[in-house]
Formats: C-alpha cells, structure tokens, sequence
C-alpha cells in the first residue's frame, strides 16, 4: 500500500513537472526560434541601375563579427554617405526602396553604403537581436565610413533598422539626419506584444514575460536597453524623418506617433501614410516617398539647396529654414 502511494506521488511530481517544464521549454524555443529566422539570400546589385560600387567587408564594433555590404560613391567624391539598416529577416536588397534611394542619392552627389545586419545576409552569424547586437553592426559601419573620410552621415532605417538608427544616432555626431521607416519605441514591450502571434502557448497569463527571461538568459540579450523612445530625445537638433503607415499591424502607426511626440523637436517630422502593410508607404507612394526622403536626407547633410528647392517644387528665392522644410514635407501628408 505505502509502495503504491509512493508511486503516485512519483507519478503526481512528474506530471506537474511536466505541465511546468514543457510550457516553459515551449516559450524558450518560440524566442530562439524568432532570433534565428533563415538568411535570405542576396539578390539583385546596384547594376540594376548603372551604378558603379564596390563590394566591401569590415567588423562590427566589438571587432567579432564580419558584416557584408555595398559601397554606392556619389557622382563626384563628397563626404557625405547614407547608411541604409534593413529589417527583421531580411538583407540589404531585399527591400528594393533602399535600392532606389540609393540610386537618386548619387545624382544628387551623397554615397549610400547597404550592409547585411549580423545573422543576415552575406554577414557573419546566425542570431537576429532586433536590435540589441545590431546596433554595434551599425556603429561599425559608421566607424568605416568615417575611416574612407565621410563627415557628413545619414541613417536609413527600416522596422528593426529604424530603431536601430535612432538609437544610434545620439552616440555619433557626425550622424546628421535619420529616416525611420515603421520603427517600433521599446522593443521589450515589441517582444511582448507580438511573441504571442508565434503561438497560441505564448499569450497565456505570464508566457511573454517568462519567454523574454529565458530568452535572455540563452542569448545574452536586454531588450530593456533598445529604446527608440529615449533615444529620439537626444537628437533634438538634428533632422529625424518619421515615416509608418497607417494600416501597419506589426508595428502599429502609433508607435511613430509616440515616436513624434517624445522628440517635440522641429527638427522631427511624422508622415503617416495611407499605407496597409509593414514598411508599405514606399509601396503605396512610391515617387512621393523619394521625393519626401531624398530632399530631407540632400537638406541635412549639407547638399546645394538649389537641389532640395527643385525637388520640393519651392521658390527660388525663398529661404528654407529647418522648420519650414519639416512643414513643407509634411504637406499632403495622410496625417500630420
């Protein structure tokens, strides 16, 4: 009789474990899995658009990991270079927008420099920390360019390089301007908003915050560190474009809207477009979109201002302060 009650109490212990371990080992692959999406590989050039470039190679910033990109000069030699930071699984072509941006940029004499993110592309590894690592990535690719002697940098970024760019930029002052396309203000508050979409298991009661510990633990990551939403408020006086569309429902539109107000700097300016889909304004307003962006990124890093004057259809002898350009970008858009 005392050997069969022993045996259920065995039995009884094995089975709460169960209950308790399984879900927990549940929610920790649901986050490794979501830091180890699939390369996709690196397709298409910037020969798509006659432009000359160079392959180039060079360290992220703590010197471990070897990241992969594409050096667009300008038209002549200038020292001013546009850094593009693509998003979430994907590489530096894979949104082809950076492409085109890339391609108006050098008539207009800035350079663009397009990298793979670690764990992304042609790059070296195989993790994606949305953000956290990342952002040694792009202050690798900063120190770079500043090594071949670019001065004047601009940050393009897109979901997780939107966030990226803007928590970089208050720690490089030769970063002048920033474009974030559909960024998100916190990622830990991301994370635990959407690991929940991975799986049924991982919107139960204390599931997210349980994934983001075991997370943590296995991969080294502080979600708690990436915060845009802090970082915009140190780069008051430099020209930070916001841009996210309205039917965005991976990083909603109030993000950016968050975004805009915690800056309350004129030099920030919010475009939220009639778009439905992530990182979908270059989509739905594809010429407006490099007209918009363009002439913000030719404005802030120094370019003729006969350019930015044509490109935003402006008098000749009108004269563009920083406020009344943010004002006049803002015309016609879906909300302002």
């Amino acid at each position: 009789m005392k050997r069969k009650r022993r045996v259920w109490i065995w039995l009884s212990f094995l089975m709460v474990m169960l209950f308790v371990l399984l879900p927990c080992a549940s929610v920790g692959y649901i986050g490794w899995s979501y830091l180890h999406p699939e390369k996709k590989r690196v397709e298409g050039s910037p020969k798509a658009f006659y432009l000359d470039y160079q392959d180039v190679s060079f360290s992220s910033q703590e010197q471990d990991i070897t990241l992969k990109g594409w050096l667009i000069p300008a038209a002549e030699q200038q020292e001013r270079i546009v850094i593009f930071a693509h998003g979430y699984s994907e590489n530096r072509a894979s949104a082809n927008v950076a492409l085109h941006m890339a391609n108006v940029l050098h008539r207009r004499d800035i350079a663009s420099l397009m990298f793979d993110f670690r764990g992304a592309g042609e790059s070296d590894g195989t993790m994606t920390s949305l953000g956290y690592y990342e952002k040694q990535d792009l202050i690798g690719a900063i120190e770079y360019v500043k090594s071949l002697g670019y001065q004047q940098i601009g940050l393009v970024g897109f979901s997780m390089g939107a966030a990226t760019a803007l928590d970089v930029a208050p720690e490089v002052p030769e970063v002048k301007a920033v474009i974030a396309d559909s960024a998100f203000t916190d990622l830990s508050e991301y994370l635990a908003g959407n690991l929940p979409k991975l799986h049924p298991i991982a919107d139960i009661g204390f599931m997210p915050q349980l994934a983001l510990w075991e997370t943590s633990l296995l991969t080294g990551i502080e979600p708690q560190t990436v915060q845009p939403i802090e970082s915009i408020q140190n780069v008051r006086d430099r020209g930070v474009f916001l841009i996210h569309a309205a039917g965005d429902d991976i990083i909603p539109a109030e993000e950016s809207r968050q975004l805009a107000e915690a800056s309350g700097s004129r030099n920030t300016v919010l475009w939220i477009s009639p778009a439905e889909q992530h990182v979908g304004t270059y989509l739905k307003e594809t010429n407006e979109y490099l007209v918009r962006t363009t002439a913000f990124l030719s404005y802030y890093l120094g370019v003729d201002r006969a350019d930015l004057q044509s490109a935003q259809e402006e008098q000749i002898d009108e004269v563009v302060t920083r406020a009344t350009l943010a004002s006049r970008l803002q015309q016609g858009a879906g909300e302002l």
